[in-house]
């Protein structure tokens, strides 16, 4: 399975703008202090249940579940697609990149599945 979030660089750009308006300086967790953790899915459901600002992300066990997510960002140009238990990190520039891949990693593992019967 796999976590894809937004961009670093666009939701720090978004968010601190946002605070800024509001006289508000961010003092929330960056997406570098998740990588001190060995489990990006961990990391993502400790910040969403503690309210810790976090890039937008979704838990994908399959390609539908990623196009879901992706489709709701049709304007986002940059994404990271990395592997749950945190072996793997892809930045993507582009929407089709991104789709294709969710794509290439869902293939691979259905192979390795089929492989192991």
């Amino acid at each position: 399975d796999l976590v894809i979030s937004l961009n670093k660089t666009y939701y720090f750009e978004e968010l601190e703008a946002r605070l800024c308006e509001h006289g508000l300086h961010y003092l929330g967790c960056s997406v570098d202090t998740l990588a001190l953790t060995d489990n990006q899915l961990n990391a993502k459901q400790f910040m969403s249940k503690h309210k810790i600002p976090t890039l937008d992300w979704t838990h994908c066990l399959n390609q539908e579940d990623a196009q879901i997510f992706i489709n709701k960002y049709p304007n986002q140009q940059e994404w990271i697609v990395r592997s749950t238990n945190g072996n793997g990190l892809i930045n993507c520039k582009t929407q089709e990149e991104t789709i294709q891949t969710v794509k290439a990693v869902f293939d691979v593992n259905i192979l390795k599945i089929m492989n192991m019967s």
